[in-house]
């Protein structure tokens, strides 16, 4: 594709899978100019995978690769390379450029073909195709719905995922259930057997143990499923998440690991910052929209929304940040911080109880029944005696 602002003869240049051999696939002379916002389609049985006794003859790989286009003039390089790295690939599935919203570039798989004749009764009507627009990226079945990095002292890292379908989907390959779904990058796992995602249900993965995890949020909702341990930690200045599921495996025992989703967020603009603030969460705006994109995305609820629907409105949410003392049953105030996030122009009375086994009087003392956030306020503190 000639993103430029004029025609491009790409004549003589090369085409190669190897970066360190990237003069393979001469395009011969005469290919017709790329003109501006133009493409051009080569297809490996008319072009570089045509003969596979030519000594630079090469194929793209299902498990993916490479492809490196380079400029040149004669045998001699010149100054122009462009290239790009693409995952395994289910079948008959293309991958393509897509522009985020903050200028960056993603290579991905894409939501259907556009190579032009995309629905074609035979192979060679398919290689008639002269290139049209990328289509969208694909999205789903499940995508990574919330990331919580930098948790208050009173939370944990998870993550979420979320089926937006309409129908279950295993995590796991049903043809042989041995091969799982899997959490790479940042952190790693793998999904035991047997996992099945309802419709538009969540799933937690969190880096402790689940049920101290349900403990501290107070999940008593037992079909929440939670899991865990993962091994590493979610970096606070940012970090890859990627969602793989297994692919069918090959003749020679190999399965390919197709990744279904991507999340390389950070901790700095045009990423929501508030995300790095010991609070909020990074949840996802539109589930169904690409998901390595800033924009999808906001942080807005204290403590995050684990197991529930995403706060994309970013409507003000209020919850404990940290607690200062000097250690329990001192016979002192222990001061309990609150944060209400994003802070408002009108004034948030908020209501509380307190839980739990202690006993009012004997054990503690907690005056009041509400605490004020004054307009634009966003901290509060409550003084608990014990």
């Amino acid at each position: 594709h000639n993103t430029g602002s004029y025609a491009v003869d790409i004549s003589g240049w090369y085409l190669s899978d190897d970066g360190d051999d990237v003069r393979k696939y001469l395009i011969p002379d005469g290919t017709p100019p790329i003109p501006p916002g133009g493409r051009h389609v080569f297809y490996a049985g008319t072009s570089f995978g045509s003969d596979p006794n030519d000594p630079v003859y090469f194929a793209l790989s299902e498990f993916g690769e490479h492809l490196y286009l380079s400029s040149a003039e004669g045998t001699i390089l010149t100054s122009y390379r462009a290239w790009v790295k693409f995952g395994a690939a289910e079948n008959g599935t293309s991958f393509g450029r897509y522009l985020r919203s903050d200028g960056e570039v993603d290579f991905v798989a894409m939501h259907e073909r556009t190579f032009g004749v995309d629905d074609p009764a035979s192979v060679a009507a398919f290689r008639t195709g002269t290139g049209l627009p990328n289509a969208q990226p694909r999205v789903g079945p499940v995508v990574i719905n919330e990331i919580m990095y930098n948790p208050p002292a009173t939370g944990k890292e998870f993550i979420e995922l979320y089926n937006i379908t309409g129908a279950s989907v295993p995590l796991f390959d049903p043809a042989f259930p041995t091969n799982t779904w899997s959490l790479d990058g940042a952190v790693e796992y793998e999904f035991p057997g047997d996992v099945w995602l309802a419709p538009g249900e969540h799933v937690l993965l969190t880096g402790v143990d689940p049920e101290a995890f349900r403990e501290q949020f107070g999940l008593t909702n037992t079909t929440l499923q939670v899991f865990g341990p993962y091994r590493g930690d979610l970096s606070n200045g940012g970090e890859s998440i990627k969602l793989y599921k297994p692919g069918d495996p090959e003749l020679d025992g190999l399965v390919p690991r197709i990744r279904v989703d991507r999340v390389k967020y950070d901790d700095s603009a045009p990423w929501p910052v508030a995300a790095d603030n010991e609070g909020p969460s990074l949840e996802r705006i539109i589930p169904g929209d690409y998901g390595n994109d800033p924009a999808n995305w906001v942080a807005c609820t204290v403590g995050g929304t684990p197991g529930a629907p995403n706060n994309g409105g970013c409507a003000p949410s209020v919850g404990f940040v940290r607690t200062r003392d000097s250690g329990p049953e001192t016979n002192e105030t222990i001061a309990v911080e609150l944060v209400l996030y994003p802070p408002v122009a009108d004034t948030v009375t908020v209501h509380y109880v307190v839980g739990g086994t202690a006993t009012a009087g004997a054990d503690y003392s907690l005056h009041g029944g509400a605490a004020v956030f004054w307009p634009h306020d966003s901290r509060a503190v409550l003084a608990l005696a014990v």
